[in-house]
């Protein structure tokens, strides 16, 4: 097996692998986001970073910062660690909850963010879209709401942008495995091509003293 044998051989694996990436949800790509510049319209920031594959969303851990007009919204940061949950999402954004009632208030407290987009998430590397403002009664777009049995708060958000960031896929070790499959084999495959060589080398060698005697 030559050299342009191995290659092709690893090009169809290579190819295999991908295509079968694209077609099953196992090996589906998945693009991660960052978001930045959030501002709440009664102060606090939003940053973070989050994952979606076309279907879902995954791995996010968005930040905020509170501010004294929002005092049930203080510094936060929601992630599947510590118990925040999807309750609903779809390519132009998504909601996260959280609920505690073991914290220093007495009360049971829940909050709740929302984060949408002018347009669906981009899949492209360095495109962004940017965050959906909020209206002032607060029910539509990027906004983030507090609520106990004293009160309830809620901000909406002044801008910021959301950008797609390098990709991954989980085929990408397979066709790793593969190409260093394949040059493993070319390798073994010189190697006892030489050992041949070296074989048929040494009778034609004999003969040749034979004949002189």
């Amino acid at each position: 097996m030559n050299l342009q044998k191995i290659a092709l051989l690893t090009g169809l694996s290579v190819a295999s692998v991908l295509g079968s990436g694209a077609l099953s949800p196992a090996h589906a790509i998945v693009t991660n986001y960052v978001i930045s510049g959030g501002t709440f319209s009664t102060g606090g920031t939003l940053t973070g970073t989050f994952k979606y594959d076309g279907s879902t969303y995954t791995d996010w851990s968005i930040s905020v910062t509170g501010a004294s007009s929002t005092p049930l919204l203080s510094a936060f940061t929601y992630s599947a660690a510590n118990g925040s949950t999807l309750s609903s999402f779809s390519p132009s954004g998504f909601t996260l909850d959280y609920s505690d009632n073991k914290l220093t208030l007495p009360q049971y407290f829940e909050r709740t963010l929302t984060v949408s987009f002018d347009q669906p998430l981009p899949l492209s590397i360095g495109q962004s879209t940017n965050l959906t403002k909020s209206n002032r009664s607060y029910t539509t777009g990027s906004r983030e709401s507090g609520y106990t049995n004293q009160g309830t708060n809620a901000r909406g958000i002044n801008g910021g942008i959301v950008t797609a960031v390098p990709w991954e896929t989980d085929a990408l070790p397979l066709v790793g495995a593969t190409m260093v499959f394949g040059a493993g084999v070319f390798a073994k495959r010189k190697i006892a091509q030489g050992k041949i060589k070296n074989l048929n080398f040494e009778p034609v060698k004999s003969e040749c003293l034979s004949n002189v005697d």
